[in-house]
């Protein structure tokens, strides 16, 4: 299971993400990054917990406000042989393409910004990562790319918004009957993992990965806690 290091990006700084509410989300502080700069920040996840992807969120693309394409880029350029996941609020097939004629990773397609759920069947989309975005039990977006396993890729991220930052615990529940419902897809969990044991638990529930930050800034999870690709 690979544990992916989450980076938020908002007006250019790397900030706390907490349950989804994009509008309070304040500058990170944390002992592993304590100046809270994206690159750095990056670097440290790569050199702590020797990991080879990292999930990075452009809110303010996202938000519909701007973009971070210069600090993703920087990003990218100091490490090689690291994939990024990035979610810039791909709506449709153009957005899409002006992503993928740029890109510094691997476009992650958020349910909540997605207009043309057609997308995902387009040989375009080909590489894009799905991310399943719930608030509580409802998801946000086109409702019925929920029950259509079919227009799913083969990495598809469980985002548990309302879970983000809450040290509340993962949705292992949605998980496993995500995976009975698609056993061929590998599942990413994302929100309230609060240390060791949710990742245990989300390793023994069949995730082929998950999004962490809090944990990592808090230190609750420690280097020696996770093996990479365990």
């Amino acid at each position: 299971m690979h544990l992916i290091p989450v980076i938020d990006l908002l007006e250019g700084r790397a900030v706390h993400a907490l349950r989804g509410d994009r509008t309070n989300y304040l500058p990170l502080n944390s002992h592993l990054c304590p100046t809270g700069d994206p690159v750095e920040l990056a670097h440290r996840y790569v050199d702590a917990f020797a990991a080879d992807t990292l999930y990075v969120a452009d809110l303010d693309a996202i938000m519909g406000r701007g973009h971070n394409r210069a600090i993703i880029a920087a990003i990218a350029a100091g490490l090689e042989g690291v994939s990024l996941w990035i979610d810039a609020g791909i709506a449709d097939a153009e957005a899409l393409c002006r992503f993928t004629d740029g890109a510094a990773g691997r476009p992650v397609v958020g349910s909540e910004s997605l207009t043309d759920p057609a997308l995902l069947r387009r040989p375009e989309a080909g590489g894009a990562i799905l991310s399943l975005d719930f608030h509580g039990a409802r998801l946000r977006g086109p409702r019925n790319l929920e029950r259509d396993p079919g227009a799913w890729p083969a990495d598809v991220i469980l985002m548990a918004l309302s879970r983000v930052g809450s040290h509340g615990g993962p949705d292992v529940e949605r998980l496993r009957t995500f995976r009975r419902r698609a056993p061929h897809v590998r599942f990413h969990s994302a929100g309230g993992v609060r240390g060791p044991a949710d990742l245990a638990t989300l390793k023994a529930a069949g995730a082929a990965g998950v999004l962490v930050a809090s944990a990592l800034h808090t230190g609750t999870i420690r280097p020696r806690d996770h093996r990479p690709s365990v």
